[in-house]
């Protein structure tokens, strides 16, 4: 049987949607575990508006963080294999029916294992808005495929250090936070959700789960729908113009052991460059170019202040301190050099098509 966990944080928008998805579910045994983080909108009330007795609703006193309020959820799930459920993201009627069809087939007692699907990606009103399939999160061939049912239907098999090599260097993930089952025995071999991150502590669950050289089964085929809309922690973050990405990703740098990264074949540079290139110079070109010169200065210092001699290396810095330097008329040869880029690589794309 499943858990369903589900942290929610004034998503009374969407949560009854969500919920509403499990309870669609053609798979019928499962639990609905949902934990309020002190939300200030009726996500409570819209909660309690469900009869079904397999939803449990707790509601902590004080918001106790984004990652705690992830364990408290993992903590009060009463079944074996559980899986974290974001309170505006959905699931396909048919994802559960699909997961036990998948263990079933494969050994889960023992060894820890990470079982992800791909997704469809829906703007804040539901809207399909495009897709992530397995290719687009790692491209090393799996271990084995194994088929599931009559349909046609894969599940691809693949080595936990090989995906963290492959996914960790740029900060990316095995799955989405979504599509992630995991068994009571996984969570516990790493600890759960504990984490300094303030936006990825569900990456560096992950993170640590593949450290031990999980098995990641992969079912291609989009069992979930991932919401991306304005309110979501990556958006909110960018939206008010906080440091909390590169901060996250800071974090990240510093949190595993050398031993962990040899382990796996990965060197911290490898990291730092990911750091500097994308979250903090990538993300200063680009909130110079919507008109944020002082979030583009504050991104520039915070690689600078970290790693400078990396930085220093890098020499699209030049180019935004430049940039930065012209004033006014910087945000404006910015917008023209994106306009031209975007541009440049479109056109590649049709030639290729």
């Amino acid at each position: 049987a499943f858990s369903i966990c589900i942290p929610n944080y004034n998503y009374a928008r969407y949560i009854g949607e969500t919920i509403q998805s499990v309870l669609n579910q053609t798979y019928p045994h499962f639990e609905i575990v949902v934990v309020d983080n002190a939300s200030t909108d009726n996500s409570v009330e819209v909660v309690k508006s469900f009869s079904d007795p397999r939803i449990k609703l707790f509601v902590n006193q004080y918001n106790v963080g984004f990652a705690p309020n992830l364990d408290r959820a993992a903590q009060r799930a009463s079944n074996e294999f559980i899986i974290m459920l974001s309170s505006d993201d959905l699931m396909k009627p048919h994802a559960l029916e699909v997961y036990a069809d998948v263990l079933s087939r494969i050994e889960t007692r023992e060894s820890p294992f990470l079982l992800v699907a791909s997704i469809e990606v829906i703007d804040g009103e539901g809207k399909a808005t495009g897709q992530m399939t397995r290719e687009k999160y790692y491209t090393i061939p799996p271990e084995r495929v194994l088929p599931l049912g009559t349909d046609g239907r894969m599940v691809e098999v693949f080595s936990g250090l090989k995906v963290f090599a492959e996914v960790f260097p740029r900060m990316s993930v095995p799955g989405h936070f979504c599509t992630m089952l995991y068994s009571r025995k996984t969570y516990e071999s790493v600890g759960g959700y504990s984490s300094m991150n303030f936006i990825g502590p569900d990456a560096h669950f992950a993170y640590k789960v593949l450290l031990k050289n999980a098995r990641v089964y992969f079912v291609n085929e989009e069992l979930f729908s991932y919401r991306v809309h304005a309110a979501n922690q990556l958006a909110a973050s960018r939206k008010h113009r906080t440091l909390k990405v590169p901060m996250d990703r800071y974090t990240f740098v510093l949190q595993y052991s050398d031993e962990e990264l040899a382990g796996a074949r990965v060197k911290r540079e490898q990291m730092i460059h990911h750091l500097i290139d994308e979250a903090c110079i990538n993300d200063g070109l680009r909130e110079l170019t919507s008109g944020s010169r002082l979030q583009a200065f504050r991104l520039t210092m915070f690689a600078l202040a970290t790693y400078p001699g990396m930085a220093l290396k890098n020499p699209r810095l030049y180019l935004l301190a430049m940039l930065l330097l012209l004033g006014p008329l910087g945000t404006v040869l910015g917008r023209a050099m994106r306009k031209w880029y975007v541009g440049r690589h479109k056109q590649g794309a049709e030639r290729l098509a």
